[in-house]
């Protein structure tokens, strides 16, 4: 709307130098983890007690899983802790599970690619080859099971 380019525009609106090539910091500023060593272990906890589900099952079950946890003395976590595990994503749940399950699949990952082998082997019919062969001959045979006799009245 102003014809300004849109970096122009950016260094316009913030009004600070800083912004300008070469004014950079020398290291990139970096995010404080949100989740700690206490979260991961209270969400080990969880995957295991629901017999190790993924996170997008996990994240449903954690409000109902924590009480049971904490009432048999498995988990005992703050009200931050708690607020925190209780609000966390089915894609963190995973990011921070993934070294818990690569270490209880016994230190591998999935092969991609597993059950190729068996599809290359069984002949799998696709929408190019329904007319191959054309329909012929269709054969019923109707049969009739009753207990007593045909009789019809």
């Amino acid at each position: 709307m102003t014809g300004w380019h849109r970096k122009h525009a950016i260094r316009k609106l913030a009004d600070c130098e800083a912004l300008r090539p070469g004014a950079w910091p020398d290291t990139p500023r970096r995010r404080e983890p949100t989740y700690g060593a206490t979260i991961k272990d209270g969400l080990v906890a969880l995957w295991e007690a629901s017999d190790r589900i993924c996170g997008k099952r996990l994240e449903v079950m954690i409000p109902t899983l924590l009480p049971a946890l904490e009432r048999h003395g498995r988990l005992k976590l703050g009200k931050t802790d708690l607020a925190l595990l209780v609000s966390i994503s089915a894609a963190t749940i995973d990011r921070l599970l993934i070294d818990t399950k690569v270490a209880a699949s016994g230190g591998r990952r999935r092969r991609v690619g597993f059950y190729s082998a068996i599809r290359r082997e069984v002949p799998i019919r696709t929408f190019n080859d329904w007319n191959d062969p054309a329909p012929g001959l269709c054969e019923v045979d109707m049969v009739a099971h009753h207990a007593g006799g045909m009789s019809s009245t």
